[in-house]
Order: structure tokens, then C-alpha cells, then sequence
């Protein structure tokens, strides 16, 4: 049985970049030095309609492993990409195309950045605040389809990868699954007469 949800789509006030780096990007190894890169379509009249996954194929076309870069936040037209600093110059001097767009490159100071990310907030029961099933009301899908996701390493709660389905979510835990997408698990309010949780849910779009 599918969990029942509620999704209500919210656009929050400009964050930040110091309360961003607490919230939305903590899966990005921040004890290292990183920079935040501005890929801009050259002349955004003719240019196609990029995706998240545009950005980061042309990246990872380049030779960069997953593993230097952030994320990669759609905004205005524009795609800020977090990355490690020992190699922003060479995504500056290299990128030179997206898909069939020519776009130009170039570092953002991070006292500069803004950034209002929307989210669909959803509202729905699961059995417990296990990972599999949090993240199965979070993305829509099958528990044993989250399980997958969980077993082959491609689930990350606040940055690290988690491989055991029966992990346990706290308030505010932020969950990335490479492929869906990224949520953050807000609280459980109540719950209903059969002893299901009803939980809030963030999902960023």
C-alpha cells in the first residue's frame, strides 16, 4: 500500500549563503576549500532549456569526479555548481559548451550568493522513521525500490552514504538519493489511531 500524502509547493524567502551552508548543502564535504562556479548560457535569447543533469554531464564530460563536486542549484537561468578549489580553474578555462549552448564561466564570491530554493512540502503516514520508508513517501515510490537505492550506496543522510534501510531519520536530517533528487525530513506531528506516523517532508525541486 502506498503512503496517502499531501504536497503543497513553497517558495522561501532569499537565504543567505552562511544559513544556505547549514541547510541545503550539507552534502557537500565543507571542510575542504571549495568555490562556488556561475554557468551562464552566453546569450540566454537563444539558448536551449538546460536541466540539472545538462550541467552536470557537461561537468562530468570534463573528466571531474563526482566526488569534487556539490551541488549544482538551477537559479535564474544561471547553474551554480559548488566545487573543490583545485579545480574551478580548469572548469572555468574547459567548459565552454552545455548540450548545444555556449555558456560562459566564472566564481562567485560567497558573501554574494543568494539563493531562494523552492520545495514541495508533503504531508503523508509511514509505518516508521525508517530511511526506506521515509524516503519512499519522499520520492513516491515502492519501499523495496528505496531499498535499492539505500543497499547500492546511493543514499546520503546529511552527507553520508547510508547502506542499511532500517536507519533510524532525526528531525532536520537532510537525505540525498543520486537519481531523485534531495529531501529534508522536517518531523513526525502525530500519529494516526492505527499507530502510523504522520510525518512533514521537504522535497527540493
Amino acid at each position: 500500500m502506498q503512503p496517502i500524502c499531501v504536497i503543497t509547493v513553497i517558495f522561501p524567502l532569499i537565504r543567505t549563503f552562511s544559513t544556505l551552508i547549514n541547510s541545503l548543502y550539507e552534502d557537500f564535504p565543507y571542510n575542504q576549500p571549495y568555490d562556488i562556479i556561475r554557468i551562464k548560457p552566453a546569450n540566454p535569447r537563444f539558448a536551449e532549456s538546460l536541466t540539472h543533469r545538462d550541467y552536470l554531464g557537461s561537468l562530468m564530460g570534463l573528466g571531474i569526479t563526482r566526488d569534487k563536486l556539490g551541488d549544482v542549484v538551477l537559479d535564474n537561468g544561471c547553474a551554480y555548481v559548488f566545487a573543490d578549489t583545485g579545480i574551478s580553474d580548469y572548469i572555468i578555462s574547459g567548459l565552454c559548451q552545455v548540450k548545444h549552448t555556449t555558456v560562459t564561466v566564472s566564481t562567485v564570491d560567497k558573501p554574494d550568493f543568494n539563493f531562494s530554493p523552492a520545495f514541495e512540502e508533503i504531508k503523508g503516514t509511514v509505518a516508521s522513521l525508517r530511511l526506506d520508508s521515509v524516503i519512499s513517501l519522499g520520492f513516491g515510490g515502492s519501499r523495496s525500490s528505496m531499498i535499492s537505492h539505500i543497499e547500492s550506496g546511493q543514499t546520503a543522510v546529511n552527507g553520508r552514504i547510508i547502506t542499511t534501510n532500517a536507519y533510524t531519520l532525526k528531525p532536520d536530517d537532510i537525505i540525498s538519493v543520486r537519481g531523485l533528487g534531495k529531501i529534508r525530513f522536517i518531523n513526525s506531528v502525530t500519529s494516526t489511531r492505527k499507530g502510523r506516523l504522520v510525518v512533514v517532508i521537504h522535497k527540493y525541486i
